[in-house]
């Protein structure tokens, strides 16, 4: 807006002391403020700040603040909070006259009707949020009293219960705070539940299953006898349950995005990648919820229990390092090119994660910005992500981005592990026994009635190796393309073939102990195609021509 209406001073001025100017910037609904930043705020950026900024003020007004914009310039307030009908700053953008704002062309419709809502509602905007042009969101960064005092953010009090006129109902002191809420509303508490039902609704609450037949006839038996002991039995035998553990560690692993599926071969996850043996965290959080480990000590466990002492004082401590998955079990990216951004968006995965779990707070909305709606800054942000920023997370492998720094960490001791490596040196060796004998045994079979000719030589259009072995195979190796091979055999005299059979053989040297080069053992043959030169001729070869 180029300068403020002369005309209209006395009248606009008069109006600044009215009753609907004394609501405070700090005492707007979320949903108020809300509307500022995602609607509001931009329109004023675009179209107003350039004139009626910080760096020039035409007209004297200046539209950098609430309040700034109450005083309005040398025609008076521009802003009249309850009545748009009475605001130069409605007037002059619906053209009602002159001046017309913004000069360069009418607002739509729609943008209008948001900005007269906006002010008929009060003028929401939020303390010490001032506009700057270019930026459609606050940089000064303040944590306003209404934040201050939200009700999350406020200490734990000792809460005295409420009295209630039906003092025998309440068995606890919870029961009189309910109570006090239905007397209020002018309700009474439903009857109470007879055992088979009290049964159910207790043991699916705290299992997720429901109470077995013997479970009924037994309650039901011991509630005619003694109802309060009988209650009591029920509960501490279901907290005692595994299945208690199962039940509420569900929620949480909800919360903490946790999943346990895993390509049984590492190689093939070329886009993103999951943990192996992720159960374990599962499992640790059943135990957790089992054993009652106490909240504070449940934190400190997935957040940093890598760096935990283990009670026992052994060298390792395989809780501590197993609980640190809730840090690392998100879906991460590994396709990106840029290698830092893989790493930024893997500190950002646990930083909201860890808003989210414990804070309930969605943290990284600050990555970009200041927090539109929580205390949260963008300093605050990037403060918190320098530690997770330490750790190493990607290997150096150029443009091409990153992988990922996996390193199996063992959860046994030294002396264990050593008998560990041992057993798996052996196993693998038996492994190896086993598949030679597979081999063996598969050729036998498929070379039975037929005779195995020998390669004498193996060519590869795409520069691939063929190694050939004693028994007359061939294990190719090197380049993984789109690829031809051809491999010379001499036909022994005397054999008359009425068919050609290829077989396809496991081997350890290949992914998977193929058949296959491929990452999972698979392999895929368009076209086989022979041809026979005689021997001792110099004529071209002759091809074979195959009939089904």
């Amino acid at each position: 807006m180029k300068y403020a209406l002369a005309v209209l001073c006395v009248w606009l001025t008069s109006l600044t002391l009215l009753p609907v100017q004394q609501l405070r910037a700090d005492e707007f609904s979320p949903q108020q403020l809300e509307l500022f930043e995602k609607q509001i705020r931009p329109l004023l950026v675009e179209h107003c700040v350039k004139c009626h900024g910080p760096g020039k003020q035409e007209g004297g007004l200046n539209l950098v603040t609430r309040e700034s914009t109450l005083q309005g310039g040398d025609s008076g307030p521009a802003l009249v909070p309850g009545k748009p009908g009475e605001s130069l700053l409605i007037t002059a953008v619906e053209y009602l006259g002159e001046p017309q704002m913004p000069p360069t062309g009418k607002l739509t419709a729609k943008q209008i009707e948001v900005l007269r809502n906006w002010v008929e509602s009060g003028a929401a905007w939020p303390a010490g949020s001032p506009l700057r042009e270019g930026v459609a969101a606050t940089r000064g960064f303040q944590i306003t009293d209404q934040q201050k005092h939200w009700w999350a953010f406020q200490p734990r009090i000792t809460a005295h219960a409420p009295g209630v006129r039906t003092a025998e109902w309440p068995l606890n002191e919870v029961d009189r705070f309910v109570l006090a809420k239905l007397e209020a509303a002018g309700l009474e508490p439903a009857p109470a539940a007879d055992p088979a039902a009290w049964l159910r609704r207790t043991t699916f609450d705290l299992t997720g299953l429901p109470p077995t037949p013997d479970d009924i006839r037994s309650f039901t038996a011991e509630w005619s006898d003694a109802p309060e002991r009988a209650c009591s039995s029920v509960v501490d035998r279901l907290l005692d349950s595994p299945a208690y553990g199962q039940r509420w560690a569900r929620h949480w692993l909800d919360v903490v995005r946790y999943a346990d599926f895993y390509d049984a071969n590492p190689a093939t996850r070329t886009a993103s990648c999951e943990l192996t043996e992720a159960w374990r965290y599962r499992d640790w959080v059943v135990d957790a919820f089992n054993r009652d480990l106490p909240f504070d000590q449940f934190i400190v466990h997935q957040i940093t229990g890598d760096l935990l002492p283990s009670p026992a004082g052994d060298e390792i401590y395989p809780d501590g390092l197993v609980a640190t998955t809730f840090l690392s079990n998100g879906v991460w990216d590994r396709g990106d090119a840029d290698k830092e951004k893989i790493v930024s968006d893997m500190v950002d995965d646990n930083i909201g994660v860890i808003g989210k779990a414990f804070l309930g707070l969605t943290l990284e909305c600050a990555r970009c910005h200041d927090h539109k709606f929580d205390p949260i800054s963008t300093e605050d942000y990037y403060a918190l992500a320098g530690m997770f920023y330490s750790s190493h997370i990607l290997k150096e492998l150029g443009a091409k981005g990153g992988e990922y720094n996996v390193n199996r960490v063992p959860l046994i001791g030294p002396t264990a592990l050593a008998q560990r490596t041992q057993q798996e040196q052996r196993l693998a060796e038996v492994t190896k026994t086993l598949t030679e004998l597979e081999r063996q045994q598969r050729l036998q079979q498929l070379t039975a009635g037929g005779q195995t000719l020998k390669p004498v030589s193996f060519h590869s259009e795409a520069g691939a190796t063929g190694k050939i072995t004693d028994d007359g195979s061939v294990v190719v190796s090197g380049p993984l393309a789109k690829d031809t091979y051809i491999v010379e055999a001499i036909v022994p005299e005397g054999i008359k073939s009425r068919y050609i059979r290829l077989h396809t053989l496991p081997d350890e040297v290949l992914p998977a102990r193929g058949p296959g080069r491929a990452r999972d053992g698979n392999f895929v043959v368009s076209r086989i195609s022979a041809s026979f030169i005689p021997p001792g001729s110099d004529a071209e070869a002759s091809a074979i021509r195959f009939v089904a």
